[in-house]
């Protein structure tokens, strides 16, 4: 089975879109949940992470924990077709929707939902649906 080719072009979308994955999750201010100021996403999380509660501590956990079972699971995805599927483009759009939403109407969970939807976009945007079903127990983690 033959892998696609990788072009430039392809390389600035895919680049573009970490971009402002980036700048959405990591460095725009978005809500201001228990906090004086809005804060990006990323640190709401990690104040959670840290409350003193711990409800959410495990949350340190779950990016390396889906890694490791990437890398152990990675003969599954070897003879997955890699078929992009403009889909992915309708999923982050209303992604990017509820994300603005969220941003609105100050809910940091809204937000949270909106960074899943719009991951899911980008696997199936440029893997397609086959290796969405397949990655799709990492994906609910």
């Amino acid at each position: 089975m033959e892998r696609p080719k990788v072009t430039p072009a392809a390389l600035v979308v895919v680049a573009s879109a970490v971009g402002v994955f980036v700048v959405l999750f990591f460095l725009n201010p978005y809500s201001q949940g228990y906090m004086f100021e809005r804060v990006p996403i990323w640190s709401s999380m990690m104040e959670g992470y840290r409350r003193r509660d711990a409800e959410w501590g495990f949350g340190y956990f779950v990016f390396p924990v889906v890694l490791i079972l990437l890398w152990v699971s990675r003969e599954r995805y070897r003879g997955v077709m890699i078929k992009p599927a403009a889909t992915g483009l309708v999923i982050i759009v209303i992604a990017l929707f509820l994300y603005y939403g969220g941003y609105k109407a100050n809910q940091k969970f809204i937000g949270y939902a909106s960074g899943q939807l719009l991951v899911a976009g980008l696997i199936i945007w440029f893997g397609g649906w086959n290796l969405f079903r397949r990655a799709f127990w990492l994906w609910v983690l």
